[in-house]
């Protein structure tokens, strides 16, 4: 396995699938594989059995057949505790098709479901494509977008851009600020990268950050959520 970083206490790991054999931790982790083609049913029984014996705490399937691996997941559990005398396999899979990866690895920090004996400070977050993929560097920049505070499922990224007077300005990140940044003085360069949720959430961070004291509106609908994105 390769290290990719660590976020809010956690270590994040890439693994190759084919290589899983030796590489697993021995506790105290959680897996997230991608899978958008059909697996080899066979080949993830064999992961399946060894996350298991690995001590695994929690599986989410993602990708177009991400519900078809937690159904295998579930089955293969069954086959072992009802057939094979296995001790009751306590732990939880989920499903993600319809969530971005961005979405779903953010929820392997936040929204698991993790048993009393699981060591809260020493928590591994195992990541894997079945497909080949690497995915090594799309995951390490979403790292470093979440360390940022960005949420995938509703904040917005923003940029403060300074040009050679010490003159500041707002513009957001992506598509619907170009306009913006196409007004820029030649030699702008850009000094701040934040999110936040709404505009009225923007300028009290960007006020903050200039020093300018607190920012006010009496315009409600400054305070109304973006537009969702799926995307830093």
């Amino acid at each position: 396995m390769n290290l990719i970083g660590k976020y809010f206490g956690r270590h994040v790991f890439w693994l190759d699938y084919d290589k899983f054999g030796n590489q697993l931790p021995d506790k105290d982790w959680i897996c997230l594989a991608i899978a958008n083609n059909e697996p080899d049913i066979d080949n993830f029984d064999t992961f399946v059995r060894t996350s298991i014996s690995k001590n695994i705490l929690e599986f989410k399937g993602h990708g177009h057949f991400g519900e078809k691996l937690h159904d295998l997941f579930d089955e293969t559990m069954v086959i072992m505790e009802t057939m094979e005398n296995h001790n009751e396999i306590g732990l939880m899979t989920t499903w993600h098709n319809d969530d971005t990866l961005a979405d779903t690895f953010w929820q392997c920090f936040f929204a698991t479901c993790l048993p009393e004996t699981a060591d809260l400070e020493n928590l591994k977050i195992v990541c894997t494509d079945l497909d080949g993929i690497n995915r090594f560097d799309e995951l390490k920049s979403y790292i470093e977008e979440f360390e940022l505070g960005w949420l995938p499922s509703d904040n917005v990224k923003h940029e403060i851009w300074e040009d050679h007077k010490g003159l500041t300005t707002l513009c957001l990140a992506d598509e619907r600020g170009n306009d913006c940044r196409k007004l820029l003085e030649s030699g702008s360069k850009l000094i701040h990268t934040f999110y936040a949720s709404s505009h009225y959430d923007a300028m009290t961070i960007y006020y903050k950050f200039m020093g300018w004291g607190t920012y006010t509106t009496e315009f409600e609908m400054d305070k109304e959520p973006y537009e969702k994105k799926n995307a830093p």
